[in-house]
């Protein structure tokens, strides 16, 4: 990953170098195409200007002696701009250029740049104006690639560490910047190319927040508003789209780091917080990754495979995730695929069954736990669940057939209720996640015969159903 952002930032050093030789080229064919008139106005103004210098300076007052040192003046000074080489107006920022580097952990560029001034006899102002230069035309190539990343925030906070600029000269530097931008933005909107004009614009408000979060609390609040100030956006507006866009960057390096082992939670911590997002927020992001894995894992497999767990896993140690939490997710996702697989397995509950598939039921729901990994208590949770459910679908069932008085059909589905809770206690036995939590809420007599229910039916029904209704509420 820093070798990817180290070649970008090559990149635009290069963009920048070769920008500044066709500033260069462009300036000498701007000479050269000079019209004739405009040549002229310009040769009488050096002209003029060399004349009076002349005079003005003449070591003497008499005529003579004034118009002879005006000549020579003025033959000096066309001499001197044959002499003079269009590039040295660009050496100081090609100096610059030339001495950023990006692969070196030594950013300061001061003791190069005192040397290079005082062989060239710049002033401190002019340098500084040339930095800034450099700076904001570092933050123009980054915007015109209309996508930024997190490689951008910090290449463009360590150019401003590498050129020595103050908080201060880099708030001058955006709001200066701003101003253009602004220009630019209305001729663009005014062209109906309100997308990259927009997204420009964004983005340039989003470096602009993170590059002034160095800054102290006043300085911050004072630096974005100037150039929110310039472009009428409110404050909210603002805020909501930075927040949006770091959200978005976190997401993305955190999806890129889950096959990096070399990436630890305490990097993702320190990436959040270049991101300027909270703690709250990023453990709201981390949780929602964490929770959409699980999701994709169980559409796409219908259980939890034994490599799906360890990718988990490891997703949980790199997010910070607690384990109580992780388990609350993934039984989330995993218990309503645990239940529809296991329905159909109890339903048989409902028939005889002698111990042998009272023992294979169990080993199924036992092994279907350990598919979709569910702990003791979620698991123990779901088959009580689904116990209650079945039951209550059967009194459903018997309920139909008395209401039109068929009482052979509602005496075989309230055998089957029976069956259903002689069963089931036996299964319990057999699992320990329930086997001494589950007691059951239907208390029906055990002397209760199949005849007893033909022959009362309508009257056993409703002590049942009475019961039942008890248990429900439950």
């Amino acid at each position: 990953m820093m070798s990817g952002a180290s070649n970008s930032n090559q990149e635009y050093l290069s963009l920048m170098k070769d920008e500044l030789v066709s500033n260069q080229k462009d300036l000498k064919e701007t000479i050269k195409t000079l019209s004739s008139p405009k040549k002229k106005l310009l040769s009488i103004l050096i002209f003029s200007s060399s004349l009076l210098a002349g005079w003005v300076f003449a070591p003497s007052r008499k005529p003579a002696v004034c118009a002879g040192f005006s000549l020579l003046s003025a033959s000096a000074s066309f001499f001197l701009l044959k002499k003079i080489n269009i590039k040295d107006e660009f050496a100081v920022r090609k100096k610059i250029i030339e001495n950023l580097s990006f692969d070196s952990n030594n950013f300061d560029l001061s003791i190069d740049l005192e040397k290079f001034v005082k062989e060239n006899k710049i002033s401190k102002m002019q340098l500084k104006n040339e930095i800034s230069e450099v700076y904001k035309k570092f933050l123009e190539i980054i915007l015109q690639t209309m996508e930024i990343n997190l490689e951008n925030i910090q290449s463009l906070k360590k150019i401003k560490a590498t050129l020595g600029l103050s908080s201060q000269e880099i708030g001058q530097c955006h709001y200066d910047f701003a101003q253009k931008l602004y220009k630019d933005y209305i001729v663009m909107v005014e062209r109906d190319e309100t997308t990259n004009s927009n997204r420009m614009v964004q983005n340039f408000f989003y470096l602009s927040d993170r590059v002034f979060s160095d800054d102290s609390k006043k300085g911050y609040q004072y630096e974005s508003a100037r150039i929110r100030k310039i472009f009428l956006f409110s404050e909210e507006n603002v805020k909501q789209n930075i927040l949006e866009k770091s959200s978005d960057l976190y997401k993305k390096f955190i999806q890129n780091s889950v096959s990096d082992s070399s990436i630890s939670n305490e990097k993702i911590n320190q990436i959040g917080e270049t991101l300027g997002l909270s703690v709250i927020s990023r453990d709201s992001i981390n949780e929602s990754i964490y929770e959409k894995e699980i999701f994709e894992i169980v559409s796409k497999e219908k259980k939890i495979s034994q490599e799906s767990k360890e990718i988990l896993n490891s997703l949980k140690n790199l997010l910070n995730i607690s384990e109580d939490k992780a388990d609350k997710y993934l039984n989330q996702k995993t218990s309503p695929l645990f239940l529809s697989n296991i329905k159909p397995e109890l339903e048989k509950l409902k028939k005889q069954a002698d111990q042998k598939e009272i023992d294979n039921s169990a080993e199924f729901l036992i092994s279907q736990a350990s598919i979709f990994s569910l702990t003791s208590a979620i698991f123990s949770q779901n088959l009580l669940l689904i116990h209650k459910m079945i039951l209550n679908e059967q009194v459903e069932n018997s309920l139909k057939f008395v209401r039109i008085n068929k009482k052979n059909e509602a005496k075989e589905e309230i055998e089957k209720i029976l069956l259903f809770k002689t069963n089931f206690q036996k299964l319990a036995e057999k699992i320990p996640e329930i086997k001494t939590t589950f007691i059951s809420k239907i208390d029906i007599n055990k002397n209760i015969t199949a005849e007893d229910i033909k022959k009362n039916l309508f009257d056993f029904h409703f002590k049942f159903f009475r019961k039942s209704k008890n248990f429900t509420k439950r």
